[in-house]
């Protein structure tokens, strides 16, 4: 072989090596849950309205859940928020 042959020889080693290494560095999807999941639920109240449907928004990071609340004030104010529900969650391995 002459040089001319091994130089084509290197350089299509080279090109066809960097062509598979990068088919391998695509990006994998996240198996990880985004920061907020959210949920419809459905719950009975004893009352005049007997079951109340809400959409809780649960902080997968520090376990909060709030409730959407929509709807007016007694002042006629429009409301449209999350409000938290419940307790701070208990940390884990800390005893009360």
């Amino acid at each position: 072989m002459n040089r001319t042959n091994v130089a084509v020889l290197l350089i299509a080693t080279v090109i066809l090596i960097a062509a598979l290494s990068g088919q391998t560095k695509q990006l994998q999807p996240s198996a990880q849950p985004g920061r907020y999941q959210l949920f419809a639920a459905e719950y009975t109240v004893v009352g005049p309205e007997a079951n109340q449907s809400v959409i809780l928004r649960i902080d997968t990071q520090t376990g909060n859940v709030d409730q959407w609340m929509m709807g007016r004030h007694k002042n006629g104010d429009l409301m449209d928020k999350w409000i938290r529900i419940g307790e701070e969650p208990a940390q884990r391995g800390v005893n009360h």
